[in-house]
């Protein structure tokens, strides 16, 4: 598991969570934390495109976490 704060926009969020989950082993879990509401449109892309549960969201004082998992690669 895995906690991911990415506080600097949605691009550079997207950009880390992309090869965070690239660089991983297997099946793994991570928690991105954005300040960008952009993420709201930009995460639940980012998981259709390379296959990835959106487990939850959530936001609090204007940070929106996401709940992400990555399944076992073949």
């Amino acid at each position: 598991y895995e906690i991911m704060p990415s506080l600097v926009g949605s691009e550079m969020c997207i950009r880390d969570s992309r090869r965070a989950v690239e660089a991983s082993d297997g099946e793994s879990m991570f928690e991105v934390i954005c300040d960008d509401p952009e993420t709201l449109h930009d995460m639940p892309a980012l998981c259709d495109r390379m296959g990835l549960d959106l487990l939850g969201v959530s936001e609090h004082a204007g940070e929106y976490t996401f709940r992400i998992r990555s399944p076992a690669r073949a």
